[in-house]
Formats: structure tokens, C-alpha cells, sequence
């Protein structure tokens, strides 16, 4: 009915967005779906020894139950709060984090979906440990290269290019694109 009534919603594509998130909780909440996220994640990070997640016990999990190692770690927030490191510590994590980031979509084109501080750890040695796997991104192929694309536009500070393309991409569930220059905003 939203998207009837709006040409914006349309755009949005706001029983799309539903039916996504719809997916993606129901996907959240199979266990032996995240387990096989954290295996696959850790496999694309095998050589990066700054990045790690924990390790799933496949013969101890079911549908209903994830058990994986224990991660001695403390949430990112609480170490910057508590443990107050150097600028240059602080940078280094930062440098981590993004590396991680931009290797899940340029380079495995399957990111972590859930990143947030909760569900990062810094460990004694000041690496990153990545938790909850239960929702991660994997575009088809077409998809990831446009994305690729939104995204180095914006890298090259060019937002007309980037826009251009998120809308000439758009289109709504029934079908039709819209036209940016006379149905958006």
C-alpha cells in the first residue's frame, strides 16, 4: 500500500527491504548457518593473522545451537574506555578494522552483516575477533560489481556519479525503473 501511494517508497522498494530483512532473520537464527559463516569467514582471512573469529564445534551444534571456542577478548568499546591505548594503538586497530572491511566486499565479496561494537573483540594481542556470522552479505555477481562501482565513485568524492548509479540500478518490485529526474524526492 506504501509503495502504491509514494513514488519515493517505490524507489526504497520498501517490501523489498521487508522481505530482506524477513531472509536475513530467519537465516540469523539458523545456527548451523553461522557456523558455517564463521568457517568460511575464517578461511577468507587465513592469511591475515590480525583478523580471527571464533571456531565453531560443528559436532556440538544443531539448528538450535552454536557452540564455538571461547575468544579471550574484551569488546572494542570497553578496551578504548578502559585501557585508554595511544593514538597510534587506536590507529592501528582503525587500520584493521577497514583492511577487514574493504577485503570482505572488494575482495571475498561476503561481509560480515552484523558489524557493530558488540560484535568486536580486541584481544590480548591486539587483534580483532569478529562474533555473530549469523548474517552475512554475498551479492551476485552483477550486483557486487555495482556495488564496487557506488562505492569507488563515493572513494573518488564524486556523490553525481554514485548517485547516478544507485538510481539507474533502482528498480521496484514491479518492475519498472523510475525516472531519477522527475519521480525522486
Amino acid at each position: 500500500l506504501l509503495e502504491a501511494l509514494s513514488t519515493t517508497a517505490r524507489f526504497c522498494s520498501v517490501v523489498d527491504a521487508c522481505d530482506e530483512f524477513a531472509h536475513n532473520l530467519s537465516d540469523q537464527m539458523n545456527m548451523l548457518r553461522e557456523a558455517e559463516n564463521l568457517d568460511r569467514l575464517a578461511t577468507n582471512f587465513r592469511t591475515i593473522p590480525q583478523v580471527s573469529f571464533p571456531r565453531p564445534r560443528p559436532a556440538l551444534c544443531s539448528d538450535d545451537v552454536l557452540v564455538e571456542d571461547y575468544i579471550d577478548g574484551i569488546r572494542i568499546r570497553e578496551f578504548l574506555q578502559t585501557h585508554q591505548p595511544s593514538p597510534a594503538i587506536r590507529t592501528e586497530l582503525a587500520k584493521i578494522g577497514v583492511n577487514a572491511i574493504c577485503k570482505m566486499i572488494f575482495h571475498d565479496n561476503f561481509l560480515h552483516g552484523d558489524l557493530h561494537p558488540g560484535n568486536l573483540l580486541v584481544t590480548k594481542d591486539l587483534k580483532i575477533c569478529l562474533l555473530d556470522a549469523g548474517i552475512v552479505v554475498e551479492l551476485k555477481p552483477s550486483q557486487h560489481e555495482h556495488f564496487v562501482d557506488v562505492l569507488a565513485a563515493l572513494m573518488r568524492h564524486d556523490g553525481e556519479t554514485a548517485g547516478r548509479l544507485m538510481i539507474d540500478h533502482q528498480y521496484p518490485s514491479d518492475g519498472q525503473q523510475i525516472a531519477a529526474e522527475t519521480d525522486f524526492c
